[in-house]
């Protein structure tokens, strides 16, 4: 990647990006995987669990906070 590549996303990346508020807790998840051993061309995050799709339960666990991080 030449220069000029570098400083043409770091002027998008900064563009793009908001203010952090260091205040607030954040919780990054990382969704990834394409459930090629349940045989599917749908990520594993959106498949449903009696209808609610497995990153939204994700989102709600950590929305809710988890008492201890190692359970």
């Amino acid at each position: 990647m030449n220069d000029n590549n570098s400083q043409e996303i770091l002027r998008t990346i900064k563009e793009l990006s908001t203010d952090f508020n260091g205040s607030n807790e954040i919780a990054i998840i990382l969704a990834a995987g394409h459930g090629k051993r349940i045989k599917s061309q749908r990520s594993k995050m959106l498949h449903k669990i009696w209808e609610i799709p497995t990153v939204e339960r994700v989102y709600r666990a950590c929305k809710n906070g988890i008492e201890n991080c190692n359970t």
